[in-house]
C-alpha cells in the first residue's frame, strides 16, 4: 500500500457523514462503500461503491474553462449535468485520466492522477468534468453502484444535491 493509499484511507475513515442542502446524509462505511439517507422521505437507500464531489459552476468556470460548455450560468450547468445522469442512453463513468473505468472508491484511492466524471453517448465522450475523491462544500455528491440483476449488469448512477455540511468523527 503506498503512502497516497493511507492517506486516503485515513481520511475516509476520519469522516462520519456528508450532508447535503436537501438534507440527505451520506455515510461512509467500514467496508469502503457509503450509504444515503434520504431525510426528505425518511428513506435508507441500498450501498452503493463509488462516492466523488462534482464542482459547482463557479469553481468549473475558474479551473476548468474548457468544460464550462455545459452552461452559461449554475442552473444550466446543474440542468445539464442532470441531463446526463439521468438520461437512459447517456454514459457517465468516473474514469482516471487514461479513460480507464473506476467503478468503487478502493479504485479511486489508488490513483494519484486527477480522476473525472465522464460524460458522453454510445462510444463518444463529449464531456470529462474534473472531480474530487474528498468532499467539498458547495460541490454536489456524485454516486453510483454496479450490480447484477438476473445474469444482467447494470450501473446505478445519482447526482445529489451540494454539499453543505462534513462532519468528522471525533476523536
Amino acid at each position: 500500500m503506498t503512502l497516497i493509499d493511507k492517506i486516503n484511507l485515513y481520511w475516509r475513515k476520519e469522516i462520519e457523514s456528508v450532508t447535503t442542502s436537501k438534507y440527505s446524509i451520506y455515510r461512509y462505511l467500514s467496508d469502503n462503500r457509503t450509504q444515503r439517507y434520504k431525510t426528505a422521505e425518511n428513506n435508507l437507500k441500498t450501498p452503493m461503491d463509488l462516492l466523488v464531489y462534482i464542482p459547482d459552476y463557479a469553481w468549473v468556470k475558474e479551473n476548468a474553462p474548457e468544460v464550462i460548455n455545459l452552461g452559461e450560468n449554475p442552473i444550466q450547468y446543474e440542468q445539464i449535468l442532470l441531463s446526463y445522469i439521468r438520461g437512459k442512453s447517456q454514459k457517465v463513468y468516473v474514469t482516471d485520466n487514461r479513460g480507464k473505468i473506476l467503478n468503487t472508491n478502493q479504485e479511486i484511492d489508488g490513483i494519484e492522477d486527477q480522476i473525472f466524471l465522464t460524460l458522453g453517448n454510445k462510444d463518444q465522450v463529449d464531456i470529462a468534468i474534473p472531480v474530487s475523491k474528498k468532499p467539498r462544500l458547495g460541490f454536489y455528491t456524485f454516486d453510483s453502484r454496479l450490480y447484477e440483476e438476473n445474469g444482467e449488469w447494470y450501473r446505478e448512477r445519482h447526482m445529489g444535491n451540494r454539499v453543505i455540511q462534513i462532519k468528522y468523527k471525533k476523536l
